[in-house]
């Protein structure tokens, strides 16, 4: 169709205004796609730091959990370690005051009519059991305290039979400091066998005593923290290993 003058003119000014009104919406939508996009990722960015927060805040009160705990663990331990010199200066005391024992035994006539001469290499065991504490030094490395035990003490549930290693005069049966009651048994030869922490005492003083023969009933007095037997060998007065004598 034909076109005015005015008309063409309207139709070009139209077109430049369509043109334009496009270019216009397609750089809105672009501005607003951006500004969405960046809107999207402000909030992740709101998102992971909220996140990190939760997480900062959770490890927080773990590390507060887990200081706490230590420091109950190091207060413990310290406690423990307290208890275990504490128990060390009992044991040296008590090692002590037994070898005063020993030796003024040593100087007394425990007997005027006993023959028998100690020989045999081999004892029987006082009773059976798990061996608790070894012969010598044990030390522990938790809480660096070294105890010198000069017998061995031996795990035995209370009111368990205690019998003699060997044949025998009773030297000693009374309750003696952390020994509690404590029987000594003189096998002449300068051999004394030692039986610590019973709960009974069968036997006196001055009776003389057959190999196997129940002494005593274990228990856990005296310094013993279980019911146990601490069980020593006495050479001229000197601390022997048991494991050296016992079959």
């Amino acid at each position: 169709s034909m076109l005015f003058p005015n008309q063409k003119q309207d139709a070009t000014l139209l077109a430049c205004l369509v043109k334009s009104t496009a270019e216009e919406i397609l750089s809105y939508t672009n501005q607003k796609n951006d500004l969405e996009k960046e809107k999207n990722n402000k909030q992740k960015e709101f998102e992971n730091v909220q996140w990190s927060r939760i997480v900062a805040k959770k490890k927080s009160k773990n590390y507060k959990k887990d200081i706490g705990e230590l420091a109950a663990n190091i207060s413990q331990l310290e406690k423990e370690k307290e208890q275990a010199l504490e128990l060390k200066e009992r044991l040296e005391k008590e090692a002590v005051a037994l070898n005063e024992l020993i030796s003024k035994l040593q100087s007394e006539i425990i007997t005027e009519h006993y023959t028998y001469k100690f020989s045999t290499p081999k004892l029987i065991w006082p009773l059976k059991g798990k061996i608790l504490k070894d012969f010598g030094v044990n030390k522990s490395e938790l809480y660096n305290v070294s105890t010198m035990n000069n017998g061995i003490d031996i795990s035995a549930n209370e009111g368990t039979k205690v019998r003699a290693v060997e044949d025998g005069v009773v030297a000693f049966s009374e309750w003696h400091g952390g020994s509690g009651k404590l029987i000594i048994i003189d096998h002449q030869n300068g051999f004394f066998s030692l039986y610590s922490h019973n709960s009974t005492l069968m036997v006196s003083q001055g009776d003389i005593i057959s190999k196997n023969q129940t002494i005593a009933l274990s228990g856990k007095t005296g310094t013993a923290d279980v019911p146990c037997l601490h069980f020593e060998l006495r050479k001229r007065g000197n601390p022997v290993d048991p494991l050296d004598y016992l079959e």
